[in-house]
């Protein structure tokens, strides 16, 4: 749910999804000064002149509170953005459904799961294309794709076409938000100050998550499920608007040699991804029966082969180095990963349990619904750096991973007539810790298993981890769903929620077997 990073002053990460920001560009200002006898007396006078500076030309840092918020609030938009587009889609489905024709829950989940590949899959690369050609570009850049594909999202009258706009705004997101992770770092050259920045945009994503379930609910049920997507994009264009004035022009340090895009790395890597997604989110919907999906399958095993041979050559100018794959480090990437499946499946099943299942046809109050997210995430947002300072990271990231099995546990167990705050509620609050406290600490465990100069590529791998395995994870339950539910959706529901509780019960064991983070190690200066 989170992709703001944990400020690491041990060293500077070339990429943008770095766990240590790049250091500021714009917070010095060169100042043609006469030579003074004291080293004092030059800082005084510089810090003198950087006052008497107009407002425009003064360091984000230096500027009024009203400024510094709306230029934070501005930056940090796509992670609300990210997580609003899918509280969107899962409130409003069934509605979306009829708007594009379907009715098919398996074909409904591919809208979803289109919008979370397409992230997880270029998450990485506009990292890198950050890096060589400016993190304020890219971000203009996704947003402006984030526009386009919003006003399309909302003129689809079919299925693919709709699929491919949500991937697009897939996209969009991918290319602003790295990119806003690296503008806040470098506006923010303080420890503290970057500490409250990164603690208010972890804590941005369930609010992005509750707000975008209460608007397309209210969309969805008071006018039109089109309004959804055009009014996002009008939101979007408000956002570029605010974007182009108020973030600083990017620049690069001379003195550092200008690095290449690992051009085929990128396109193994995507091919690797984007044909092992489609096939698991595809089988449910044709069967597995059919060759080309198999075919598929195979094709993107032997791509992700591909592109790990090749980035052992590439040495230097990978897009992943395999520095990155230590024991301990992979460890925690593949318990992220059953983790974070399990989270994609408790989202989209509790939504689809409570309107299908116990009749909850307005998306207003399925909306609602979602709302005890929304205060228990940003608690366990604010209170994870606190977590970390008292617990062993891993006894933190074994909890995070109970956290998401329970839910789904209970998912499984509810009773269809049972009242929803008896059950349901709960797992809501339950769940909502998960995301928070996985992301936090298993930066950490990471961060601690790899050389420092490898801590930003480490980050962003963590990141595309959480987002494309909850695709990935929709199209394994979906398959669960086909062959056990028959004739009772009730049962495929079920079994869908059994098989997001093993997910995060296989998670759980890896972790008290084999990941260990010393206490000491989980407090960082």
């Amino acid at each position: 749910m989170i992709v703001a990073s944990v400020p690491n002053e041990e060293g500077v990460s070339t990429s943008k999804l770095a766990t240590r920001p790049p250091e500021p560009q714009n917070e010095e200002i060169e100042l043609d000064l006469a030579p003074a006898p004291a080293s004092h007396t030059h800082a005084s006078q510089s810090e003198s002149q950087k006052r008497n500076l107009p407002p425009s030309r003064r360091p984000i840092s230096q500027r009024s509170f009203f400024m510094q918020t709306l230029f934070v609030a501005t930056v940090a938009s796509p992670q609300v953005l990210c997580e609003a587009q899918v509280g969107m889609l899962l409130v409003s489905l069934e509605d979306i459904g009829l708007q594009v024709g379907t009715h098919d829950e398996r074909e409904l989940s591919w809208f979803p799961a289109a919008y979370g590949l397409a992230i997880g899959v270029f998450l990485i690369t506009s990292g890198r294309l950050g890096d060589l050609y400016g993190s304020r570009l890219l971000w203009l850049s996704g947003f402006v794709i984030s526009v386009i594909s919003n006003i399309g999202s909302g003129f689809c009258t079919e299925k693919i076409s709709f699929n491919i706009c949500r991937a697009l705004a897939g996209v969009g997101v991918a290319a602003s938000l790295p990119n806003a992770i690296a503008i806040l770092g470098q506006s923010y050259s303080s420890p503290r100050s970057r500490a409250v920045v990164f603690s208010v945009v972890g804590a941005l994503a369930p609010v992005g998550f509750v707000l975008g379930a209460l608007i397309g609910g209210f969309w969805a049920f008071e006018v039109d499920s089109r309004w959804i997507w055009w009014f996002t994009s009008i939101v979007c264009f408000a956002l570029l608007a605010c974007g182009w004035f108020l973030i600083p022009p990017s620049t690069s340090d001379p003195a550092l040699p200008r690095q290449k895009f690992d051009i085929i790395g990128a396109v193994l890597l995507m091919l690797f991804l984007g044909l092992f997604n489609f096939a698991w989110n595809q089988g449910p919907i044709v069967g597995w029966p059919q060759s080309y999906v198999y075919a598929l399958l195979i094709l993107s095993i032997l791509a992700g082969v591909g592109f790990y041979l090749w980035e052992r050559r590439a040495g230097d100018d990978a897009l992943i180095p395999v520095e990155v794959l230590h024991k301990n480090s992979l460890l925690v990437y593949v318990c992220l990963w059953l983790g974070w499946m399990s989270f994609g499946i408790w989202s989209l099943y509790t939504v689809q349990f409570l309107r299908n299942i116990r009749g909850v046809e307005n998306t207003l109050l399925l909306a609602a619904l979602n709302v005890p997210a929304l205060p228990a995430g940003v608690i366990a947002a604010l209170a994870a750096p606190y977590a970390i300072r008292h617990f062993a990271g891993h006894t933190i990231f074994f909890f995070s991973m109970i956290s998401f099995g329970l839910g789904n546990l209970l998912g499984a167990l509810t009773p269809v007539n049972l009242t929803y705050w008896a059950v349901t509620f709960p797992s809501f609050l339950l769940v909502a810790a998960g995301p928070d406290l996985s992301y936090t600490t298993g930066q950490l465990i990471v961060t601690n298993s790899v050389d420092v100069a490898y801590h930003g590529i480490a980050g962003g791998i963590i990141t595309t981890v959480m987002y494309y395995s909850q695709s990935i994870g929709l199209g394994m339950a979906a398959t669960v769903e086909r062959y056990t539910a028959g004739d009772d959706q009730l049962k495929g529901y079920r079994a869908a929620f059994w098989f997001g509780t093993g997910l995060a019960g296989l998670a759980a064991v890896v972790v008290a077997s084999f990941i260990r983070m010393p206490k000491q190690a989980a407090h960082r200066e």
